[in-house]
């Protein structure tokens, strides 16, 4: 074979080479190149998959604290001697001592607290507003105010309270079933 044919040959097969490296490398680039494609999109997913999940927990954290919030405003069958407490330590800060005479259940979530401050009248009666405005559910149902005729000067507040527990009754059962979403106008 003479020289110049084999240059020809040997430029053909470094060509055919070449060619074949180009062909594999571009096919494994682009496969390449379409699984990057379907991973951003698969982590785009879990990325507001992500942003999904905290903001669910961020609106538990505000659902958390506005239930402790609204539970303050209720007493719980577990804090009512707190609570009774608190009511004696109101009356003793107001200057008129607070006697819890009886606490019943009333009905639907609500129980009942017959109690009777004692003191001077600015004080007793001081003391029955507090207790009325107090940071609970709480409704004055009966009051009477008298004069204590074993001390001069002393008066006598005689009440009820109803007091909210917040405990949950069932809705009542429906006659009818709600209509479907699609005919609400909203």
């Amino acid at each position: 074979m003479s020289k110049p044919l084999l240059h020809l040959v040997i430029a053909l097969v470094l060509l055919a080479a070449t060619a074949a490296a180009y062909v594999f490398w571009y096919l494994h680039v682009s496969g390449t190149r379409a699984e990057v494609t379907t991973l951003k999109a698969e982590a785009g997913a879990i990325e507001v998959e992500a942003a999904g999940i905290s903001s669910a927990r961020a609106a538990l954290s505000k659902l958390a604290a506005a239930e402790a919030f609204f539970g303050s405003y209720f007493v719980s069958t577990t804090s009512v001697v707190s609570f009774l407490e608190d009511l004696e330590a109101t009356g003793e800060e107001l200057g008129s001592t607070i006697e819890v005479v009886s606490v019943t259940p009333d009905s639907g979530a609500r129980l009942s607290v017959a109690l009777r401050a004692s003191g001077s009248f600015a004080a007793a009666m001081r003391t029955i507003g507090a207790v009325e405005y107090g940071p609970y559910d709480l409704v004055v149902t009966d009051l009477t105010v008298d004069t204590n005729a074993s001390s001069e000067g002393a008066w006598t507040a005689t009440g009820a309270i109803s007091v909210g527990t917040g405990a949950q009754k069932e809705p009542p059962a429906r006659a009818t079933p709600p209509p479907p979403e699609a005919e609400l106008d909203i």
